[in-house]
């Protein structure tokens, strides 16, 4: 009995799958006292369910449980040769020893106790997951507002604008001038002649770089002030776009108290502060994806279509495109979307969406062309994913292939050395063979016949390029994975470029701790989960189907569909810069949840609209 209820048979059946999933999850011993805590938390789930939900309600939310007890369970299982048994009985392995070696997720799912095993996880914590977002929902209609009018923070902008840069000024003071990687050298070498200028990176960076740096050398003689004043530069613009959301969130009345909270996530979390101060284009290119977000939000939500808000829009969906590859590739994949959500105004929409487009397309063209600005654009760069796809069956199953498809990868690269490189969890190993082997050109000569060979090899080993999938791209959508990027310090190089400090330095070495400790705080940790974000835009996009708001997904688009790009040529399992716009973007996200459609509330109430069905909660 709980609060008067009876518990009935089909809630301890279900509560006893949904502790057998848990305790499979979480590797907990059957006799371990935890899995009665697990059994009857899953009875009060149960109790407290939310009923007389409507049909197409039950099914998008079965629908999207299931999406989330995918990326949970699969995310967790094994990273070696084992069955799932044995998978569920060890904890996950470091990220570093996953770099060498080729195993894979699940290897070992023939056995029948294998099967029933994962069948049993998958379902136990769908069912968790169902009767939660039900919940969730629920207590986000009608038990937390986050949005009130009252009275208005003057000059928020500025405000935030400057407490965000005062509270970034240590980690540059201790990282003078800046964090230079691998690419932040390179860059400077194509500046100083010593690599001849192309396009690997993107030469509107480079550009930018180029400014700072050279203006910096003209004034003091010193390459350090010419990095110094790009991250200075870099800082102000990160900042400004941080600032522009909160102000646009309190103009959308959010309350004092969760602007302020959403200051205090730009300003205090050493990410922000570090990633503003890093010399890579994944950065600015991040910001300026959540630049664009915001003025869809404006579109979409707010229903502004001012041309402040298209000017913005134009110029921020143009730099996304010139500051990373995949960046072109994630604004025409969001178009279609965009044009669907707009119900009202596509052609004009259409027209506005077409100017980046137009801008890119000169900019990337003819002004590079005039530049003497070489094209780096690569095949093998582009297709890294459905190479890993190729490789893992040349692995697992190379008797299996027929002499066609031997000779047509011979001609990329020989069998023997792919099974040799091949890496599941990191695929620049691969490219390179493929670079080296000239494979690039004979692909670009032969696409029809190598998209065959992908199609076809998926076909006929469908499990291969599931176990690829995963293990090259599990960090972008696993809940539980966490990879510190956070890079410090100047890469070697022979520019003159030096830290202020040195990495010996007490100071250094505090402040390197400081990075590290979000590791030890619940919650805080899964600030640096890109899985964990991932979870909330897919939690976003249920919501707002569930409200049959489906114009407020229009504005999601954008991040999601750099994710997209990244599942297809992710170099790493596992890179938070890739998807760093996932992180920054993540307070708009989450705080579209508690906003309502007010033009359909206003419809509703004068009976043009569809009526909102109640749910009722047993008490």
């Amino acid at each position: 009995m709980i609060k008067g209820n009876k518990i009935g048979v089909k809630e301890v059946v279900l509560s006893l799958l949904c502790t057998m999933a848990l305790i499979y999850y979480f590797q907990v011993s059957t006799g371990n006292i935890a899995g009665i805590a697990f059994f009857v938390l899953i009875l009060v789930l149960l109790q407290y369910r939310e009923v007389d939900v409507p049909r197409r309600e039950k099914v998008l939310t079965g629908i999207f449980a299931a999406i989330i007890s995918f990326l949970i369970v699969f995310g967790k299982l094994g990273r070696s040769n084992e069955s799932i048994l044995d998978a569920l009985k060890r904890f996950q392995e470091s990220y570093i020893k996953d770099l060498n070696t080729t195993t894979v997720h699940m290897s070992g799912y023939g056995t029948l106790a294998d099967k029933v095993v994962l069948m049993i996880t998958v379902i136990g914590i769908g069912i968790i997951c169902y009767f939660l977002l039900l919940k969730l929902v629920r207590i986000i209609r009608e038990k937390v507002s986050i949005y009130e009018d009252e009275q208005r923070i003057k000059n928020i902008f500025w405000k935030s604008f400057f407490v965000i840069l005062l509270c970034w000024l240590p980690y540059f003071i201790v990282n003078y001038p800046g964090v230079l990687v691998y690419d932040s050298i390179n860059q400077i070498s194509q500046i100083e002649g010593i690599i001849e200028i192309n396009n690997h990176h993107p030469a509107a960076h480079t550009m930018l770089i180029s400014v700072c740096y050279n203006l910096g050398k003209s004034l003091f003689h010193s390459g350090n002030a010419g990095v110094a004043i790009y991250s200075v530069l870099q800082m102000c613009i990160l900042s400004a776009i941080y600032s522009n959301t909160v102000a646009v969130l309190h103009k959308n009345n959010l309350k004092k108290k969760y602007c302020i909270l959403t200051i205090a996530y730009f300003a205090l979390i050493p990410l922000h502060a570090m990633s503003a101060i890093t010399m890579t284009k994944d950065y600015l290119f991040a910001g300026f994806v959540l630049w664009f977000t915001v003025s869809l939000y404006q579109i979409f939500v707010n229903k502004n279509m001012s041309m402040i808000v298209i000017c913005q829009m134009i110029i921020s969906g143009s730099l996304l495109m010139l500051f990373r590859t995949n960046g072109m590739y994630a604004y025409v994949l969001c178009i279609p979307f965009l044009l669907w959500f707009l119900k009202k105004e596509r052609k004009r929409f259409l027209l506005y969406l077409a100017c980046p487009l137009l801008i890119y397309g000169i900019v990337s063209g003819p002004v590079y062309n005039f530049s003497g600005i070489q094209k780096t654009d690569d095949i093998v760069e582009s297709i890294s994913i459905p190479m890993q796809h190729i490789a893992r069956v040349i692995v697992e199953c190379e008797s299996e292939l027929t002499d066609s498809e031997k000779k047509l990868i011979e001609q990329a690269a020989p069998i023997e050395l792919i099974k040799e490189t091949y890496n599941c969890r990191f695929s620049d190993p691969m490219k390179n063979l493929m670079w080296n082997h000239g494979a690039g050109a004979k692909i670009e000569e032969q696409k029809a016949d190598y998209m065959k060979l992908w199609v076809t090899l998926g076909l006929k080993h469908p499990w291969q390029y599931i176990k690829a999938e995963i293990d090259a791209t599990v960090g972008y959508w696993y809940p539980d994975e966490q990879y510190n990027t956070i890079s410090i310090g100047v890469y070697p190089n022979d520019l003159g470029l030096s830290p202020l400090l040195g990495e010996d330095h007490k100071v250094y070495t505090m402040a390197n701790n400081w990075y590290d400790l979000y590791r030890y705080i619940p919650i805080l940790g899964n600030l640096f989960s890109m899985g964990t974000m991932f979870v909330l835009m897919v939690f976003a996009i249920y919501k707002h189907l569930y409200d049959r708001n489906k114009s407020f997904i229009g504005f999601i688009m954008p991040t999601l569909m750099v994710w997209v790009t990244i599942m297809i040529a992710t170099p790493l399992q596992s890179e938070m810069r890739y998807m760093y716009s996932a992180m920054i973007t993540a307070p708009l996200i989450f705080c579209s949840n508690f906003i309502k459609d007010t033009s359909r509330s206003k419809r509703e109430s004068s009976g043009d609209g569809i009526s909102q069905e109640k749910h009722v909660t047993t008490k």
